[in-house]
């Protein structure tokens, strides 16, 4: 049969095992949630060269649109109302290009702060659940340390008021063993005090 000592210290081991583990898997979970704010965020960066030619293949399919039909018209493009003509597509391309620019930068911004709020969560949750599992193991070994070194008994410390659910009521033959059997115990304990008439 083992010791309730080492009961105890099992248990608080079991606990503190128990505690990493879940500690562990929630931190697994944020890391991995990192890795798909980073993806995403490269995604983004992928979306915004494909749309970055897509912009650039359009300009200059309307640049040439609009040559063939000013040089159907008789108009130079390469100057006055024709060159304005293609100055004008050639801003409102860059305009879009810009926007696309601006609006994946702050996306990327975005997914990678979040990347990093979930790195941030892993480790500290990785932490606490090393520094719990050992606060209670510690917590376990000081309490019995408490018990061992109590001079007043052998096993745990027992104050005045818990005699009586230590004694007899836990053991048949502790009319026999215990020391409610004396009369100097119920001159000493809060009953024995308060019915001093009983001895």
């Amino acid at each position: 049969m083992c010791d309730p000592g080492s009961l105890a210290l099992a248990s608080a081991g079991m606990q503190a095992y128990s505690g990493m583990q879940a500690a562990n898997a929630s931190a697994d979970a944020a890391e991995q949630n990192a890795r798909l704010a980073r993806e995403q965020a490269n995604a983004v960066e992928d979306k915004k060269a494909r749309d970055l030619t897509l912009i650039n293949q359009q300009e200059q399919q309307t640049k040439g649109t609009q040559r063939v039909a000013m040089a159907g018209s008789g108009v130079d493009s390469g100057y006055g109302s024709g060159l304005s003509i293609l100055s004008d597509t050639a801003f409102l391309a860059q305009q879009d290009k810009n926007n696309l620019e601006m609006n994946a930068a702050y996306d990327k911004w975005g997914l990678n702060s979040q990347a990093s709020q979930f790195d941030a969560q892993a480790g500290a949750t990785r932490a606490a659940g090393k520094n719990n599992a050992i606060g209670a193991v510690l917590s376990t070994v000081a309490g019995l340390s408490t018990k061992v070194s109590d001079p007043t008994t052998k096993t745990s410390p027992i104050k005045e008021d818990n005699f009586f659910k230590a004694g007899f009521y836990g053991d048949k033959n502790a009319w026999g063993t215990n020391a409610w059997a004396s009369k100097d115990a119920w001159k000493t304990s809060n009953i024995g005090k308060v019915n001093k008439k009983w001895y």
